[in-house]
């Protein structure tokens, strides 16, 4: 019993301390959010730095020349390789996550499986290129298996990524302290232990290894994760393995976000585009330009890795009832940026001075602006990623990558290499800047989907144009999945959106001008599913369709619409009357507006509190629910163009009958 109260202390400690993003959204402790997601992240990076320059120094004393600028070349690409891989299994991610979210877990083991046996396929041609290429080289014996080396880890990252994806699209997974840190000092001891027994051998010998290492510890937790989710592999068949039709020709839907995540990985870019140059690249010693990138190549790919730790949290805000929360959330790592672009700056200029020797000086100063830069465009391009904004992400990085090779024609000094540079990534962030608002306004434009009843309403009374409303009913469906991929179906015919209600009936709207689906066209759209088809005559505008939908009653008596606003009362506002009028009947209340400073009296709540009050105002806002069980506060949320404005907290012991006529007021308000 003791060793229970323990672990129940235990664990309610840990609780207590834990901060949630929805407690930095409300709470006001974004600095603490933050420092707790990059703490970790910052020491893993640095021992990663440290463990880089002691690869770096035996590369350096084993390669010389060509041999060197071969190495470099290839272990950068395979770098880019990667990269190109996890960006193209965004794809997978997005799947996952959809399926996910209908609960659709055969789907998601079978897409899984399929994903990661081709990935194994994949891997597994890899080593037997390698194999080929060992066989037949006549390259220097340490070179082919230095180069081996990499192309045996490269082929253990691909299926061990997609394996962590599939997990990694529904929630974060667990890694102890120990684990991230015992690969990276594992592999410094082994490069050790070998070179002392084998000689320069023991440098591709210890990779190796390190690579099998990391591997299977990655496995374990990844296995551990999928446990916990519950989701089993199926077992291997050859019919896994081969792609339909339908499948190459969503290729291009793999390629472009693999590509633009590829671009983002411009240490590599820096490294192979100087590669070669002659021409003004040296730093100091002698040293080529393409050294000192390959030398900070850690830091520089640390100067976007730092904003793709928010990457969960840019996802989870994406959906349009979080709209306002996603602008502050992006405001405060914005802030963020500056300091980030300042350490890493100041640890490339440390290191490629005691490295390099003061001679360097002068070129790691200009190459800080550089940094600046970078991580100042970190967060608008994972930003850009996880909103599945690849167009813009590939242009954008394939002029960087285009201006990088272009320099190689240019006769210029190694200060005016980096000041080339630092511009180019100066217009690139000044191109985002430009760009990000265009395509944000291209995408106001609300991609047709289902909606809940609440906000279908509220669509179709902003219609100022001729409309009809039409509501179908559906014959006994047991499987989420059936009901919608009618409702995709559906949305592909009509003009309109589609709501739910409830389980087996649906109900759309479409313009005056395209013609109404027949009951034979919805049996073949449904598959046989329809049971009763209704439509509305077509009315002037979408509130007078909706008064026609009210008196024909199509809706079930426990989906009715909630009445109509009186136009000679409480309709007119503003939000400072309505948090004055909160004010006035609940003294003891909170509330407080998205875009403004969180009020002191939030500091009341734990964090736990304060992340159940996001949570509480975002089912208001798409359930309108009355009831908030196992909460001691009432929580409502003023959203009326479908995005939160303001947030009421109150305690339950108020009066619920004001409680619940105000609650009536912001759901009539809302619509």
């Amino acid at each position: 019993m003791k060793n229970l109260a323990h672990w129940i202390a235990t664990r309610a400690r840990r609780n207590r301390s834990r901060i949630f993003l929805e407690d930095a959204l409300i709470g006001g402790n974004f600095l603490r959010y933050a420092f707790t997601r990059l703490r970790i992240f910052l020491l893993q990076r640095s021992v990663v730095t440290l463990l880089h320059v002691i690869e770096f120094t035996f590369l350096y004393r084993i390669f010389s020349g060509k041999q060197l600028v071969s190495v470099l070349v290839l272990q950068n690409s395979f770098t880019l390789v990667s990269a190109f891989w996890w960006g193209a299994l965004e794809a997978l991610r997005t799947k996952i996550r959809s399926m996910s979210h209908y609960h659709e877990r055969p789907q998601v083991e079978l897409l899984l499986s399929r994903w990661l046996y081709r990935s194994l396929s994949a891997s597994a041609l890899i080593l037997t290129l390698t194999c080929i290429y060992l066989s037949l080289s006549q390259s220097g014996s340490i070179l082919r298996w230095v180069i081996a080396s990499y192309a045996f880890r490269l082929s253990l990252e691909i299926p061990i990524r997609t394996f962590h994806s599939g997990a990694f699209a529904i929630k974060r997974i667990y890694r102890p302290l120990f684990a991230i840190f015992a690969i990276e000092f594992l592999g410094f001891a082994l490069i050790l232990i070998f070179w002392r027994f084998v000689g320069i051998y023991g440098f591709p010998l210890a990779s190796g290894l390190t690579a099998v290492f990391s591997a299977g510890l990655a496995y374990h937790y990844i296995r551990n994760t999928y446990q916990k989710l519950r989701i089993r592999l199926r077992p291997f068949r050859w019919k896994l393995i081969r792609a339909s039709r339908e499948e190459w020709r969503a290729l291009p839907q793999l390629i472009v976000p693999g590509v633009s995540y590829a671009l983002m990985r411009l240490g590599s870019f820096l490294v192979i585009a100087f590669a070669g140059v002659k021409s003004g690249t040296a730093v100091s010693r002698g040293v080529p330009l393409y050294l000192l990138f390959h030398f900070l190549n850690p830091l520089i790919a640390a100067g976007v890795d730092w904003a793709q730790i928010f990457y969960f949290d840019f996802k989870k805000l994406a959906s349009e009832t979080h709209g306002q929360f996603a602008v502050y959330f992006r405001k405060k790592v914005d802030s963020l940026a500056d300091f980030i672009g300042v350490i890493f700056s100041s640890l490339s200029l440390v290191a490629g001075l005691l490295y390099f020797g003061s001679g360097s000086l002068t070129p790691l100063c200009v190459l800080s602006l550089f940094f600046v830069f970078r991580a100042r465009l970190a967060t608008w391009q994972v930003k850009a990623f996880t909103e599945e904004n690849y167009k813009l992400l590939f242009w954008i990085n394939a002029l960087v990558g285009v201006g990088l090779f272009a320099q190689r024609s240019f006769e210029l000094t190694t200060v005016q290499r980096m000041l080339y540079v630092s511009a180019l990534f100066a217009l690139s962030y000044g191109l985002t800047l430009l760009a990000i608002p265009r395509q944000a306004a291209r995408q106001q434009t609300p991609t047709p989907q289902e909606e809940t009843l609440h906000n279908w309403i509220h669509r179709v009374s902003q219609l100022r144009e001729p409309v009809r409303l039409s509501t179908a009913t559906l014959l006994e469906v047991h499987q989420t999945v059936a009901i919608r991929r009618v409702i995709e179906t559906l949305l592909e015919q009509i003009s309109g959106t589609v709501t739910r209600p409830q389980k087996k009936v649906l109900c759309w709207y479409e313009t005056a001008s395209a013609p109404p689906l027949t009951q034979a066209e919805l049996i073949l759209t449904t598959g046989g599913l329809l049971k009763t088809l209704e439509h509305t005559p077509i009315c002037a505008n979408g509130a007078e369709a909706l008064e026609n939908f009210r008196q024909r009653k199509f809706l079930p008596p426990d989906s009715q619409l909630p009445e109509r606003p009186s136009t000679s009362g409480g309709t007119a506002f503003t939000r400072l009357e309505l948090a004055r009028r909160f004010r006035s009947e609940f003294p003891q209340g909170v509330h407080f507006e998205v875009q403004d400073a969180r009020p002191p009296a939030l500091a009341r709540y734990t964090a736990l509190e304060r992340r159940l009050i996001l949570n509480h105002a975002l089912r208001f806002r798409q359930k309108r629910n009355t009831r908030q069980k196992g909460f001691s506060l009432d929580v409502t949320a003023f959203a009326p163009q479908g995005e939160i404005q303001m947030i009421f907290i109150l305690e339950k012991s108020e009066d619920p009958k004001l409680r619940t006529r105000w609650r009536e007021h912001l759901q009539i308000l809302n619509l």
